[in-house]
């Protein structure tokens, strides 16, 4: 494996527990259906956006610091 996978993999770890903290949770966990990733120019994580069968249900936006490092995880 590449260290690629493992940085991905750490990153799809921390967003997992982050959706299962207050921070993600929707009114019924349940209801999510689907996830969509954007990145940016970079290929850092800009966004998860939540849906429900056709409905986006909310989105967490990512903000990296100059370091590389995760700065802050906000809902939207």
């Amino acid at each position: 494996m590449s260290m690629w996978y493992g940085d991905i993999k750490k990153l799809i770890e921390n967003v997992l527990k982050t959706v299962i903290s207050d921070i993600a949770k929707s009114r019924d966990l349940s209801e999510i259906q689907k996830l969509e990733f954007t990145y940016d120019a970079n290929g850092k994580l800009q966004s998860i956006k939540f849906y429900s069968t056709k409905d986006l249900i909310f989105t967490l936006l990512f903000t990296w610091n100059d370091d590389g490092t995760l700065g802050k995880i906000e809902r939207v």
